[in-house]
């Protein structure tokens, strides 16, 4: 019997990819140690396409659910291109957090940033983040740019909704020209999260690059790689 167990793992990496690492390169050759990047992190086509909105679109207010090497490229494109923004970035995981903390510090971006933990709480029809954790943050009056949602973790079928409750939440402090972005829209969950989303904004979603679901609200410039 064999002690080494195969498992079959589709490869994400894409011509597209290749062609988003390119268009981070800038940005990338700034940090003394260069962000991982792991199978649960952004696309970098598609972060390449936000990192675009944000200098585009002149974004300052922006909330991340879910930390990672995103957390690092967004405060390096306020810090580099001299946008005075903010980013508030949410998760469930202190030791994470507190991880991504640390990566912050080593490249003078933590004043950029504020790292938010927030445990998963159980609701009628699915888990999130605890609300009246989330409501000490953002006061009525917060108004927000930019939307990205990766988190919580919602990789498993009994998980498949756990993303639901973010825009409903944030809905109120959604700036007038604004960007939701949704995550991982290759799967089914998140497809049909997205469009609940798109109706309740009254607004068309977009899913590109195949994994990420854009929701924009007002005006804007087109910001999307090629």
């Amino acid at each position: 019997m064999s002690l080494i167990s195969i498992k079959s793992i589709r490869c994400g990496a894409t011509a597209q990819d290749i062609y988003g690492m390119e268009l981070l390169r800038e940005i990338t050759g700034r940090f003394k140690r260069p962000p991982l990047f792991t199978s649960s992190a952004l696309r970098p086509i598609c972060l390449a396409a936000l990192v675009n909105d944000i200098v585009i679109n002149r974004r300052q207010t922006i909330v991340e659910l879910g930390a990672g090497v995103s957390t690092l490229y967004f405060a390096a494109v306020f810090k580099h291109y001299g946008i005075p923004g903010k980013l508030y970035t949410v998760d469930e995981d202190p030791a994470w957090l507190g991880y991504i903390g640390e990566q912050l510090a080593a490249e003078g971006l933590a004043e950029k940033v504020e790292l938010i933990v927030a445990p998963v709480v159980q609701y009628p029809t699915s888990s999130w983040y605890d609300k009246a954790s989330l409501a000490k943050h953002f006061p009525a009056a917060a108004k927000i740019d930019v939307l990205m949602v990766d988190g919580p973790t919602a990789y498993t079928k009994e998980k498949a909704r756990n993303r639901e409750l973010a825009y409903s939440f944030f809905a109120e402090h959604l700036a007038e020209n604004s960007l939701v972005y949704l995550d991982d829209c290759d799967r089914a969950g998140e497809k049909s999260i997205l469009q609940e989303w798109a109706g309740l904004a009254k607004a068309k979603g977009q899913i590109r690059y195949r994994t990420g679901g854009f929701l924009l609200k007002g005006a804007h410039y087109n910001f999307y790689p090629l």
